[in-house]
């Protein structure tokens, strides 16, 4: 897409501009609320771009400028972010892959140790569940995806002696 027809994405707030930052946890993924943002400000003459509680960085000639090289970092953490929330739920993305509908997040397993289908689903803070194919393991939940990982890679683990 060129930058001509790219929508300009940036709030003016009058004395600034700002875009929010992608979520990084999986709680503010869910709720909307906590995220950082990227600000630009004109200080004599030039435009800086600043993350929310970090000093400035760049000195940009025109604003088109600030705001392109800010929607680049923007686009990058978008790039990365199922890898960041999966590593916030404590996952290793090379086991795991973040997944998420209407703001309903699970995590997919990738491993082929795992039975196809089984996935570690969010029900709610501090709820998780697991899911193998079609069937809940009945009576199992979760504080964290992580605590519900660890219990699927013991439960692989344990092997029953006759």
């Amino acid at each position: 897409m060129s930058n001509e027809t790219k929508p300009d994405l940036w709030d003016d707030c009058g004395a600034f501009w700002f875009r929010e930052l992608p979520a990084d946890t999986i709680e503010s993924f869910v709720s909307g609320e906590g995220q950082d943002m990227l600000k630009i400000e004109k200080d004599r003459g030039s435009y800086w771009l600043s993350e929310t509680g970090r000093t400035g960085a760049g000195d940009y000639a025109t604003l088109e400028a600030a705001k392109l090289a800010g929607d680049e970092i923007i686009d990058e953490l978008y790039a990365k972010q199922d890898e960041t929330l999966t590593r916030d739920a404590g996952l290793d993305p090379a086991e795991w892959r973040f997944r998420n509908e209407n703001d309903y997040v699970w995590f997919e397993a990738l491993s082929p140790s795992y039975e196809a289908g089984t996935t570690i689903n969010r029900e709610g803070r501090d709820r998780w569940n697991i899911q193998v194919g079609d069937a809940e393991l009945e009576g199992q939940q979760f504080k964290s995806a992580k605590d519900a990982a660890e219990y699927l890679a013991q439960r692989l683990a344990f092997t029953p002696t006759i």
